[in-house]
């Protein structure tokens, strides 16, 4: 059992279904889970208590929100020494135009690189195109963005793509490597003290 902790970014909200089942698939493998949003978390929060990390953000405009990247900069040496994953959301990994899906690779790189950062597990999700959720300038340009790539343009529906096998799956293999990595780390200490006391 891991303690772990989940902070995530999100605009319309699709980040957060998202954590949401990360944290229910955890807590059903006897993990101790606790869950913040970025924009909401205490600047003051003891990160030493934790285990594990895993932070989750949304794209919109080209970029991650603010006050993901902010809580990510801040902690990034936390972070570095911390069992960790990172998850991106974005709808570009749904086309067919490998451009695209590699410019959405990219965000996720970038990001990655700019904290030096090197989570042990990485992985992107598709979100949503929650029209009713939108103010009519963003519906306008969402519509026409779905409408390129062959998406649902119909404004008086809201659409989630997310493949939630996908998200069960994360939390799976992310918390099986917790718990191999707990077994590995207490067959070293045995290991050890039978070396000492020889």
């Amino acid at each position: 059992m891991a303690q772990i902790l989940i902070v995530f970014g999100t605009t319309q909200g699709q980040t957060r279904k998202i954590a949401e089942v990360i944290a229910e698939e955890m807590r059903s493998m006897q993990h101790v889970v606790d869950f913040f949003e970025s924009s909401l978390i205490s600047p003051n929060i003891n990160l030493e208590k934790y285990d594990a990390i895993v932070v989750g953000a949304s794209v919109h405009a080209g970029g991650y929100q603010k006050s993901i990247k902010n809580w990510v900069k801040k902690n990034a040496f936390a972070l570095r020494n911390k069992k960790a994953a990172f998850f991106s959301v974005c709808l570009g990994i749904l086309e067919n135009d490998e451009k695209v899906r590699s410019k959405e690779r990219k965000y996720v790189q970038d990001f990655l690189l700019e904290n030096n950062w090197k989570p042990q597990k990485t992985a992107m999700f598709a979100g949503a195109l929650p029209y009713s959720k939108y103010n009519w300038l963003v519906k306008y340009w969402m519509k026409r963005i779905s409408k390129k790539a062959g998406g649902d343009t119909d404004t008086s529906h809201d659409y989630e793509y997310t493949n939630w096998n996908e998200v069960g799956n994360f939390a799976l293999e992310f918390s099986q490597l917790l718990i191999n990595s707990t077994l590995l780390d207490h067959q070293s200490r045995v290991g050890e003290d039978h070396l000492l006391k020889t």
